[in-house]
């Protein structure tokens, strides 16, 4: 594969079965990429592999899979916030500026992960998981700052701002595992598929935050290198632990010949959580539990339409508080959170149209302009709407089209001064359009195109500062023909065609996106 400017990829994918009845498999899978990324002086490197072993008998089914990854980043696209005095965004620069030359990151990543499954009768299987990872990130990692105190002040209306140079270096060990029984039987005219699951899963994570207080003056349209960094770069320390635990039961309860499916079911979820300081001392924690429900039913009133809805409740560990935050490194306490959907699908044939009306709670996160510390304050509560359709209109024409709108308020905020605020980081809308055809002259010739259309959104829960629509197109053909008598796939793609210059959003900070981007594969079957 290609891809503009100039990176390469080489990826390689076996796999067979053997043995009595091709009981044994084994698969490798192993990718290699590198060259120049989509930003000026950027570096771009991945290197992995994964072998995986599994064995299918007529009872017992067992799985092993190993996996190795290594990233390299030079020069990546980072994102920038700006001052609580900005109210209007300034032009986006090209898609290929790097606002902070000289950042690197790079990434270590080694997985072991098993799972053995036994059928212990026709109506009851039992079956065991267990997986680490051990994870190590390096960053070079810039941050913006007021030049006169030291504080964090972000971009200015006109682009213009100071940054230093920090070293933001992580790692986490994670290991997991979950256990389970699922049993199928009847009762009267009831058909019943239970299932009964334990999990557990133990992580430690460390960091380690170095500055050097040195600004640089710079500008998003003539960005500044940024200085060397710390003179010194200690290793990680640990951060902290934490422990989930859970206990879950769900029955899934069929009527009339599977046209009535009832789902209810219950989860009993714990949460820890250990922070430590330099000195491996506990600095705080908590340990939290929760009883979660959940509860579904689906109708199918006649053979291709089902009307379904659903309702889930969870309790979700706290994030750890990112290094561009003044609390970082902070684990935010557990929060709960509620969701609820309806919807309908039928299948027309050779279409199949989806609806869907939605409502998630979920604790706002957002970070205080003035001390720049990152929390939860208040409640986010999204509402919307998804409409989707795809299938092949006519023989050699396929498309998929979909829509969704989204109302995204805020509650008990700070004294309510936000309340009924839109949520930070979230559009109004979204549109996508994609078609491919078959094209009638040259036989395996495909053509595609997509549009790709957001809306406006805010980048801050003052809802004084937003951030304008976008529309994008991209192109693409593909051709499958044999050579040497093997399959082969030829693909061109280009990526926003027009080159249109403009933001992209995730939550309050934003990123210049990439340019036109072109990108071509060969594929072959051996």
């Amino acid at each position: 594969g290609y891809e503009s400017k100039a990176n390469f990829t080489g990826q390689f994918d076996l796999g067979r079965r053997f043995g009595q009845d091709n009981a044994w498999g084994v698969r490798f899978n192993g990718v290699k990429r590198g060259g120049e990324a989509s930003l000026e002086d950027g570096d771009q490197g991945l290197l992995m592999g994964a072998l995986g072993v599994d064995y299918r008998g007529d009872r017992l089914r067992w799985s092993i899979d190993a996996i190795h990854q290594e990233d390299e980043l030079e020069n990546i696209r980072s994102q920038i916030g700006w001052q609580p005095d900005v109210t209007e965004l300034p032009a986006p620069p090209d898609g290929d500026i790097n606002f902070y030359p000289g950042t690197r990151l790079t990434q270590r990543d080694r997985t072991v992960m098993s799972r053995l499954e036994y059928d212990f009768t026709n109506n009851l299987t039992g079956h065991v998981a267990v997986g680490y990872r051990d994870g190590k990130n390096r960053q070079i990692f810039p941050v913006t700052v007021d030049p006169t105190t030291g504080g964090r002040l972000s971009v200015d209306a006109d682009g213009n701002f100071h940054v230093m140079t920090t070293y933001y270096d992580s790692y986490t060990k994670t290991f997991s595992s979950d256990a389970g029984l699922s049993a199928v039987f009847e009762t009267g005219p009831v058909a019943h598929r239970v299932a009964f699951g334990v999990t557990y899963l133990e992580q430690e994570a460390g960091n380690a935050y170095t500055t050097n207080p040195t600004y640089v003056a710079s500008s998003i349209y003539h960005p500044s290198p940024i200085a060397p960094g710390p003179a010194d770069r200690p290793d990680p320390l640990k951060a902290s632990d934490t422990t989930l635990k859970s206990f879950a039961i769900a029955d899934t309860m069929s009527f009339l010949d599977d046209r009535v499916l009832v789902t209810l079911g219950a989860r009993r979820q714990n949460v820890r959580v250990d922070s430590f300081d330099a000195a491996g001392a506990v600095t705080g924690g908590y340990d939290a539990s929760a009883t979660s429900p959940v509860a579904g039913i689906v109708v199918k009133p006649l053979n291709n339409v089902s009307l379904y809805a659903n309702f889930t409740e969870g309790l979700t560990r706290g994030t750890i508080v990112g290094p561009q935050y003044a609390n970082a490194g902070e684990a935010l306490a557990p929060f709960k959170s509620r969701q609820y959907e309806t919807g309908i699908k039928v299948d027309w044939g050779n279409i199949t149209t989806t609806a869907a009306l939605f409502q998630i709670e979920r604790p706002n996160g957002a970070v205080q302009d003035v001390t720049n510390v990152y929390g939860y304050f208040g409640e986010q509560r999204n509402r919307g709407v998804e409409l989707a359709a795809y299938g092949e209109i006519q023989p050699g024409l396929r498309v998929m089209a979909s829509a969704s709108f989204i109302q995204a308020k805020l509650a008990g905020t700070a004294g309510g001064a936000e309340d009924g605020n839109r949520a930070a980081g979230v559009p109004s809308s979204t549109y996508n359009l994609g078609v491919d055809w078959d094209t009638p002259w040259v036989q395996g010739l495909a053509l595609n195109g997509r549009i790709i259309r957001t809306s406006s959104m805010y980048l801050n829960t003052a809802n004084t500062l937003s951030l304008p629509g976008v529309t994008r197109f991209d192109v693409g053909a593909r051709y499958r023909t044999r050579v040497a008598g093997k399959n082969v796939v030829l693909r061109a793609n280009i990526e926003n065609l027009t080159d249109k210059r403009y933001w992209l959003a995730s939550g309050s900070f934003v990123t210049n996106a990439a340019g036109r981007t072109f990108l071509v594969s060969a594929e072959m079957e051996f």
